[in-house]
């Protein structure tokens, strides 16, 4: 019943009026606006939808087009100014992406990509850039993302690393484990670091964790398979370097100074019992040192002091009996023909750890994860 014709009916009875509550005016006011609010939000979801379509199509003009109009028709949604100021730095124009940019921060579900492409806009501007890292962290402490962006601002006019990326990119690992690139820029700075175990866990994890995820949730899809197609041989390389077995017992082990670290004390006790009477350094070799050197970091309960989840991921393939054939996957990038002759003579080990990897994936959170600053 209209609100008019009650009240009318209430008056002419002589009934006493109840009192409206005040937001029910309010509503009423506002209801036109949602209603008119809505149909925009609807049809501005599909314009971006259609860009998305052009965009696949390799319209990058009929994308930045369509994407520009969903941005102007719901102007408050985060997402459709960021997509197109990505779009227009795509299209080699990125001066146009700094006020879609600009525009996307400001809306309420503004999330840390979009601080992330402020910073990379705004990267010749280092008070602008501070200004954005802070806020960003305030609002987002636990972006991967983010951590990643400010450790790459810290590479050498070469592109190395510092010792100050690397912290970030840490930093990064232990708020966001899950997220990879910052296992991927620890690793590529730390496995020719004088500290080469470091890079080598995080390689590994990196190696492993990429291989669980879709390309379609990385970052760079492109960069992520070129490091992982680097980053196998290079782990494998960093092996041959630090374990210089020249003979029947005679070992060098560089990795780490353990007056520095403890975790390092315990990792060269291990390493050093599990080389013993090896006298080359190949895949069967490196098969059988891993395996004991998991063997003795248990059996000396290190596990306990030193939680890591790789090692305890090492310790299920052992008990699954999968450690060897693991070992063959990891290395046999850089040692193709070596892989081949022992797959070879084991196709049913081969079948076998395949088919357990596939319903056994290592998972990172916060948890389960390795980050050297947690001991």
């Amino acid at each position: 019943m209209p609100f008019s014709l009650c009240w009318a009916m209430r008056k002419s009875t002589g009934e006493p009026m109840k009192k409206t509550p005040r937001f029910f005016f309010l509503f009423v006011l506002l209801l036109p606006c949602s209603l008119h609010a809505q149909p925009h939000a609807a049809k501005a979801q599909a314009i971006a939808q259609q860009a998305r379509n052009a965009y696949r199509q390799a319209d990058i003009s009929g994308a930045i087009r369509l994407m520009h109009s969903a941005a102007m028709m719901d102007s408050a949604n985060a997402k459709y100014h960021y997509q197109l100021a990505v779009w227009l730095i795509e299209a080699g124009n990125p001066d146009a992406a700094l006020a879609p940019g600009t525009k996307a921060l400001r809306c309420a579900n503004a999330n840390d990509s979009c601080f992330v492409l402020m910073m990379r806009l705004q990267r010749r501007d280092s008070a602008e850039v501070k200004k954005l890292s802070e806020e960003a962290l305030a609002r987002f402490p636990d972006s991967g993302p983010l951590y990643e962006e400010l450790a790459n601002r810290e590479r050498d006019e070469k592109g190395h690393a510092t010792l100050r990326a690397v912290i970030l990119h840490e930093k990064g690992i232990a708020a966001a484990p899950a997220y990879l690139p910052n296992y991927r820029g620890a690793a590529e700075a730390l496995l020719w670091s004088d500290e080469a175990q470091w890079g080598m866990i995080y390689a590994e994890l990196y190696i492993l964790l990429r291989r669980e995820t879709p390309l379609t949730q990385t970052v760079n899809a492109d960069y992520d398979e070129l490091a992982l197609a680097s980053l196998k041989p290079a782990l494998h390389a960093a092996y041959v370097r630090e374990l210089e077995i020249g003979g029947l017992n005679q070992y060098k082990i560089s990795f780490c100074d353990p007056a520095r670290n403890k975790f390092c004390y315990a990792y060269l006790q291990c390493l050093q019992l599990s080389i013993q009477n090896e006298s080359a350094l190949n895949l069967a070799s490196l098969s059988r040192i891993r395996k004991r050197f998991v063997e003795n970091y248990y059996e000396k309960k290190y596990n306990e002091k030193f939680p890591n989840a790789l090692f305890d991921y090492h310790q299920q393939l052992i008990g699954a009996g999968h450690f060897e054939a693991y070992n063959y996957w990891l290395f046999g990038y850089d040692n193709h023909e070596e892989f081949l002759h022992w797959k070879e003579k084991h196709e049913e080990e081969w079948a076998a750890f395949l088919a357990w990897r596939a319903l056994h994936p290592l998972k990172i959170d916060a948890q389960n994860k390795f980050v050297r600053t947690q001991d």
